[in-house]
């Protein structure tokens, strides 16, 4: 089953490799996957591995938690599309800590006062 997280991730994938103009194939033999195991990352069928994910984002020279952003909801008001990606990489990150077993503490801007 196809998550909104994997469907987000495989969706900014497929953006990625084709603003550099790469075959999947090509994508694959760069960060050590099987050209299958892509074809499914982008198409939101497999989640991807904690070291996949890393690779992924060193290749590409990203944050890891913009693999995960949904753009195509931002329209154009640029607070918008901070106040989202603030929100949907901070979910992203839990998300991704809770799945690998990763202790997290998130303060509240409120406690820094």
């Amino acid at each position: 089953m196809k998550s909104r997280a994997g469907k987000r991730f495989g969706e900014n994938l497929r953006e990625l490799r084709l603003s550099r103009k790469l075959t999947q194939e090509e994508l694959a033999a760069e960060i050590g996957i099987a050209s299958n195991s892509l074809s499914k990352l982008e198409r939101g069928i497999n989640s991807p591995s904690g070291k996949n994910i890393d690779r992924i984002a060193d290749f590409f020279g990203v944050d890891l938690g913009v693999l995960f952003l949904d753009r195509s909801s931002f329209g154009s008001n640029q607070k918008a599309i901070q106040m989202t990606a603030s929100e949907e990489l901070r979910e992203a990150y839990m998300s991704f800590c809770r799945k690998y077993g990763i202790e997290i503490r998130i303060e509240s801007d409120e406690s820094k006062n």
